[in-house]
């Protein structure tokens, strides 16, 4: 009776770090795909805004110099010209720093939401390795025999908790990156909004 009990305490033991080993083997890897994330995030944020905020100056600086050609040609051109000198551009030209402001949120929107699709591509690969180690789990209990399928039903359920958890770091990874990109937009545009006052300034 002892051996027998012994036995039963060995093959729980041991049924219970193989069921172990395929959730820590799956913590491992869905870990991996959930680390270089953030990284490659911030990086796709700031190739894009830095491009979105070129495209903004180009705009601006192209309209700006549309206009001043056609104002400051010919006679009446070079009255204007001394006129602005003291009194500075017209408020008109204000409008080419709301047309380029909305260049630079256009060109964010299409980044935005390759990003997003890169997320939830990384995102669904992390959860899509936790499904497998669930199913490595089952197809593991289901190759068990026959005495031992009690004891490995047991040891899957009580490893069910685990696997829960990783799908829930799965879910606030994606939280926790969508509130990041959403300061870092809003950071970068006030850093755009901050320079078309500096430009308005200049041309006062």
């Amino acid at each position: 009776q002892n051996d027998s009990g012994s036995q039963d305490t060995a093959e729980r033991t041991r049924i219970a770090n193989d069921i172990n080993a395929i959730y820590e083997t799956t913590k491992t890897d869905v870990e991996a795909i959930l680390s270089g994330l953030d990284t490659k995030v911030s990086e796709m944020f700031t190739t894009a805004a830095a491009d979105a905020k070129q495209q903004f100056e180009d705009y601006v600086e192209e309209k700006m110099d549309e206009y001043k050609d056609e104002r400051y040609s010919g006679l009446s051109g070079a009255a204007a010209w001394v006129g602005d000198v003291f009194t500075g551009l017209p408020d008109e030209v204000n409008q080419f720093f709301v047309e380029g402001r909305q260049v630079y949120i256009d060109v964010m929107d299409v980044a935005l939401t390759d990003i997003s699709e890169y997320i939830a591509e990384k995102l669904n690969e992390a959860k899509q390795r936790i499904a497998k180690g669930k199913q490595d789990v089952t197809d593991y209990v289901a190759e068990l025999p026959e005495s031992l399928q009690s004891i490995g039903q047991e040891a899957a359920a009580n490893i069910q908790s685990k696997f829960d958890q990783l799908d829930e770091t799965v879910n606030s990874k994606q939280d926790e990156l969508i509130d990041s990109l959403a300061q870092q937009y809003s950071d970068s545009l006030a850093e755009v909004d901050a320079r078309i006052e500096e430009m308005k300034a200049a041309n006062r």
